[in-house]
């Protein structure tokens, strides 16, 4: 995270500084400028170490995000296999079902006829 910089609180060297005041390199607006330079750098790597943190962070979650859709398809797969085979079984349970029908009903009319 970043903390208080030049970017956050006032620069310490005001805009209107002519060039004649900073012929010397002992000049106070010389150091004040010295001193925004510097914390411009800081700033400026404050901001590329957050920003590479951060695309490492998106790096990362997109890696999970790439895990979980493919469990997602693995899961969905097996998830459709299990209602297909779900269905095969449903459909050979009312095909028995009517077979043991037929069957029973056959017999209910044989042995009518044969009590006859």
């Amino acid at each position: 995270m970043l903390v208080e910089s030049a970017a956050t609180k006032p620069s310490l060297l005001s805009n209107n500084i002519s060039p004649g005041r900073l012929a010397s390199a002992d000049s106070p607006d010389w150091k004040a400028l010295q001193t925004q330079i510097v914390e411009h750098k800081a700033l400026c790597q404050a901001a590329q170490v957050e920003r590479d943190r951060l695309l490492e962070l998106v790096a990362v979650l997109q890696k999970r995000l790439v895990t979980q859709l493919d469990e997602n398809e693995a899961l969905k797969a097996a998830l459709e296999a299990t209602v297909r085979n779900r269905e095969e079984d449903f459909k050979l349970y009312q095909d028995t079902m009517d077979q043991v029908k037929d069957i029973f009903l056959q017999a209910i009319r044989q042995q009518k006829q044969e009590g006859s």
